[in-house]
């Protein structure tokens, strides 16, 4: 579990109804670029107006037209990277089953909650069932059943669970004269979140804007439904025990008890056996491997970490092969497997415009805290994710966000945004996003709104004369009904892009560079990366090469034009213009993992 040293303090919020369709556009390839051009300066990145028409392309990824907002939804999501994408709607799903009235309503009542209950993801309603049971992971809907007079012309409704962190509010629903209606929201089961658990609906006049429902906190009409929540949360420190039964045979003798822990920084792993270890085969975070052989050594203690071209990768799980478990209980004859739930901390810089750049990387920065989750047999079940804005050096507004279907491809999911300010007051609405076929989810919707700007200055954290800005920060849930194989999704820190609203009304999309092969521009650029946590990010228009050397050395190796340097530029200490207090800002966001 991981916290930010922030309090979440109750808040008023609005939130805004919104309907609409998809609008897709594709954007073409680029081919491969010249190496970098030393002597090209760039120009200035701020745009006071841009004659760009049509669609803009960045290559990869899809770019295109903004799409309209998800119906049922409160904010704008994208589409991913699937072209054969049909549209996901948002959680909240309507429909009317009766225009008769009945004696749910009382004399006087314009409405009322007939019964709600929650059911197993794609499962009718049972609104008899008491306490039923759900698994920490799972993707439930919530049902509720309610009745109108016909005098308002809709509904909102508030679903509220302090143990499962849901507290969402659809403001609007439209209604279509006196009957009774049901309507669905799908949620998900925190992992963490084992006991016994309740949801609050509550049903009351539909507004443009609503104040979202709090705890102990109740509209009108409140209906609690109680239900149980089953642990299945993998251990960190995970012990085999060998099968009671096994084939004929087999000897149970030579089956060893094995544990394993891994190291607080998840660069290596311990391994414990009552029979003498044969190897230790590490599984990193980029799902590549190393072996280590103690045959004939007679160790039963060994730790490994990855050396060589391995070094200082983390470990998403280990292979340990111990007497004869390999031969007799373990069908890839590495041992058995013990998986673990890494971490990863990120920094992030972005340039903003695909075209024009200033190359001074300030136009957004996020620091980023990712874990994973995941089951025993080391497949993805939910990722965490603590996001945190510390700057922007543009004119242009911004939506931070991660692609599901381009990291995760055919993933159905759940993802939960909290979105907060510096202070721990919430910065709008919890947002909720079911996907089935890729949708992108909206982290920092408009980085203006999560950076703003002081008074006096278009841009945040990029002059050293203005004063700094506490920017908000967001805590991400991504939670799948079906656990993602390994290897068949994105490594840390997967996709997440900067989706850019230029003054032309066309967006287009900045994807983060990982690895040689990525996106890069025209110059032979890349337009986000990741630096360490000691970067200090460029003043405002200053160009990344005069404040750190080395930059274009890296940009070369990163388009394929020249090796790999053996020191990266942001390893090395700036010579040029920074923003003074970017240490600073890095600093005061304190990330803690239990």
């Amino acid at each position: 579990m991981t916290h930010l040293n922030f309090s979440k303090l109750a808040a008023t919020v609005l939130t805004t109804a919104v309907l609409g369709a998809w609008i897709v556009g594709c954007g073409g390839g680029s081919t491969s670029p010249d190496p970098v051009n030393l002597n090209d300066p760039g120009s200035n990145g701020i745009v006071g107006g841009d004659n760009l028409t049509g669609n803009i392309s960045v290559g990869l990824p899809q770019a295109g037209f903004a799409p309209d907002q998800v119906p049922g939804a409160s904010v704008d999501a994208p589409l991913g990277l699937n072209t054969e994408y049909s549209p996901v709607f948002g959680g909240v799903e309507t429909t009317k089953s009766s225009a008769k009235s009945s004696s749910a309503l009382q004399p006087g009542d314009d409405m009322a909650i007939r019964a709600a209950t929650i059911a197993d993801f794609g499962a009718e309603p049972d609104y008899d069932a008491e306490n039923p049971s759900f698994t920490e992971g799972e993707i439930v809907t919530l049902w509720v059943e309610y009745e109108v007079s016909g005098q308002a012309p809709g509904v909102a409704i508030s679903w509220y669970s302090a143990e499962t962190e849901i507290d969402y509010t659809a403001p609007f629903i439209a209604t279509d004269g006196a009957g009774v209606y049901t309507t669905k929201f799908t949620a998900t089961v925190p992992v963490g979140s084992a006991g016994q658990a309740s949801y609050d609906f509550t049903l009351d006049y539909g507004k443009i804007t609503s104040v979202v429902v709090g705890p102990g906190v109740e509209g009108p009409d409140t209906v609690n439904v109680p239900f149980t929540i089953e642990a299945n949360t993998p251990n960190e420190e995970y012990t085999y025990e060998p099968p009671t039964e096994t084939p004929p045979g087999d000897n149970p003798d030579c089956v060893p008890d094995i544990s394993v822990a891994w190291s607080d920084d998840d660069l290596s792993v311990t391994a414990t056996s009552s029979a003498a270890l044969k190897s230790i085969t590490l599984q990193f975070e980029d799902f590549t491997s190393q072996s280590f052989n103690y045959e004939g050594q007679n160790v039963f203690v060994a730790t490994a970490s990855g050396t060589g071209s391995n070094s200082g990768k983390r470990l998403r799980g280990t292979y340990v092969e111990s007497g004869c478990n390999s031969d007799y209980w373990n069908e890839s004859g590495d041992g058995e497997y013990f998986g673990h739930n890494i971490t990863g901390h990120n920094l992030m810089v972005w340039e903003d415009l695909i075209q024009n750049s200033d190359y001074d990387y300030n136009d957004f920065v996020s620091s980023m805290f990712l874990k994973e989750i995941r089951d025993g047999n080391g497949d993805l079940i939910e990722i965490n994710l603590e996001i945190k804005a510390l700057a922007r050096g543009a004119g242009y507004d911004h939506d931070w966000q991660f692609n599901i279907d381009s990291a995760f491809p055919g993933a159905v999911c759940v993802a939960t945004i909290d979105q907060y300010y510096a202070t721990g007051l919430r910065h709008g609405p919890q947002r909720v996003w079911y996907s089935n076929q890729g949708v992108s989810i909206p982290v920092f919707v408009s980085s203006k709104q999560a950076l703003p700007a002081p008074k006096g200055y278009w841009a945040t954290n990029a002059f050293d004369s203005q004063p700094v800005v506490q920017g908000d920060y967001a805590i991400v849930k991504i939670q799948f009904s079906t656990p993602m194989k390994q290897g068949s999704y994105t490594a840390m820190p997967y996709e997440p892009e900067l989706r850019v609203h230029p003054s032309g009304g066309n967006v287009y999309v900045v994807p983060l560079w990982t690895k040689p092969g990525d996106y890069i521009d025209s110059n032979g650029r890349p337009l986000a990366f990741i630096v360490p946590n000691t970067y200090a990010w460029c003043a405002e228009s200053k160009k990344i090469w005069n404040v750190y050397p080395g930059f274009n050395d890296f940009a070369n190796w990163a388009n394929g034009t020249a090796a790999e340097p053996n020191v990266k530029f942001y390893d090395t200490a700036p010579v040029g213009d920074i923003f003074n207090e970017s240490y600073n800002l890095i600093n005061s966001v304190e990330f803690i993992t239990e």
